[in-house]
């Protein structure tokens, strides 16, 4: 995670509602698959169809964090939203949870099965990182350049 901010405050920051261009997902099997999409929609709209791979991995490593953050079925856990926006020059990827708890960059074993998923957001984004929101929960972001 960087120090330096692209956009400065986005780290600080306390937005809700989601950026207009957003999705609302149930915590399911199908949430990251449907941000995957939703991303991809997205950036062909905007004209940064470049970023679409890896924008994609990473909103469906947040979704799948958040799902499992959230822990239980949807009529318990409620929802997650992830969302874009634009910030100069950059694209920046949120994804909320109503968790508090905060993301957990892992050092793992290469006989684990999982955990790696951060550490690889991390290697692929210019920056990443998370902020509280006021209402409850938190928004892990990360800010993808072309080129």
């Amino acid at each position: 995670m960087s120090t330096e901010t692209i956009c400065a405050g986005t780290h600080l920051a306390v937005r809700l509602p989601p950026p207009p261009d957003h999705i609302d997902l149930c915590p399911q099997p199908t949430a990251p698959s449907q941000a995957r999409k939703f991303v991809g929609r997205v950036l062909i709209r905007w004209g940064r169809e470049e970023l679409a791979d890896t924008a994609k991995l990473i909103v469906s490593e947040f979704v799948s964090n958040a799902i499992d953050a959230t822990g239980g079925p949807p009529a318990i856990a409620g929802h997650v939203w992830a969302g874009l926006f634009r910030c100069k020059g950059a694209v920046v990827i949120e994804v909320w949870d109503g968790c508090p708890e905060p993301p957990n960059l892992m050092t793992v074993s290469v006989d684990e099965e999982s955990g790696r998923g951060l550490r690889i957001v991390d290697d692929l984004a210019e920056e990443w990182g998370y902020r509280w929101t006021r209402r409850s929960g938190k928004i892990v972001w990360a800010a993808l350049r072309a080129g």
